[in-house]
């Protein structure tokens, strides 16, 4: 996803440079084959989509529609205007696959937040249990530096968190008796009892 990403970018960059220096050529040919190159470079890739698209009998879907759209301007003289449609259609293209691959590192990061197991206290005694097998009302025991494996609140002891996994504060949260913990939060300092 990064490499595509990354030619996708020189292509906006490459094509947007084009654009521009075609507004500073006043020779007509010029300037048209300058538009032109402008336009090929970023519309290869939306060509290459609505052919397949095209292969397997779907017409009309926005590649096809930015394509026919885009050589309509040519063919009546606005020859700037299909290049920014068709530049501003592949940024937002661009912008949108960015913030999908940044949801999945999300995504992700949130998975590794998972803890399998938990120190249950039973009969004043600690067990450790699959964390699917702890219910509500359960008391659960937190060493220092262990993920808080669920959500509860401190019946015992006091500690400092480090929640930057959740929030992105980078600066310990001191929680006490009767306050409320998330999982996925570390246990700095001490000992914690959480139900």
């Amino acid at each position: 996803m990064k490499k595509y990403i990354n030619e996708d970018l020189i292509k906006i960059i490459l094509s947007i440079t084009i654009f521009i220096i075609s507004f500073f050529v006043k020779e007509a040919e010029i300037n048209l084959a300058l538009l032109a190159t402008s336009y090929a470079i970023i519309s290869t890739g939306i060509y290459i989509s609505a052919y397949h698209h095209v292969k397997k009998k779907i017409f009309f879907d926005e590649n096809l529609l930015m394509i026919i759209a885009t050589l309509c301007a040519f063919a009546i003289g606005s020859n700037e205007e299909a290049v920014i449609v068709m530049l501003l259609f592949h940024i937002g293209e661009y912008l949108a696959d960015l913030a999908v691959d940044n949801s999945k590192k999300s995504i992700t990061k949130l998975m590794d937040l998972r803890v399998e197991s938990a120190h249950k206290l039973i009969n004043n005694e600690i067990v450790d249990v699959d964390i699917k097998k702890v219910e509500e009302g359960d008391f659960l025991l937190i060493k220092p530096g262990e993920k808080i494996p669920l959500d509860g609140i401190v019946l015992e002891g006091e500690s400092h968190l480090d929640t930057s996994s959740l929030t992105g504060e980078s600066k310990p949260k001191h929680v006490s008796v009767n306050e409320k913990v998330l999982s996925g939060c570390i246990n700095k300092e001490n000992i914690l009892k959480i139900k």
